[in-house]
């Protein structure tokens, strides 16, 4: 999946609206820590062929990184989440590692827009 550090400036807008300017950067963040320790515990959930654990936190990932407008990066935890659920983690496996990979760059992106 391309331009998974890609974020709805629309999207990320209306958050930044909605919680103000002023604590967009801390709220930034803290999603940015935590998408990082979700990200630790559904791999270690992939290591330890725990289905219900992957799926808990891909999921957490998936809708924390959508209402920031990261929509690419939230699509692909909503397909791992899918395989997490039918139990399929030898393909979640397969599709893993771009979302560890991409979570800097994102997290540099949506910095980029909340100085902006």
């Amino acid at each position: 999946m391309d331009n998974l550090d890609a974020v709805d400036t629309q999207t990320f807008q209306s958050l930044m609206r909605e919680v103000g300017r002023d604590y967009m950067p801390e709220i930034l963040e803290v999603y940015c820590t935590d998408v990082k320790e979700q990200l630790q515990f559904a791999q270690k959930a992939l290591l330890d062929g725990d289905s219900v654990e992957f799926t808990r936190r891909v999921h957490t990932i998936k809708s924390t990184s959508l209402s920031f407008g990261a929509l690419a990066y939230g699509a692909l935890a909503r397909e791992l989440e899918g395989l997490g659920r039918k139990g399929k983690l030898d393909q979640a496996r397969l599709k893993f590692p771009p979302l560890l990979q991409a979570c800097d760059s994102l997290r540099g992106r949506l910095k980029e827009l909340c100085n902006a």
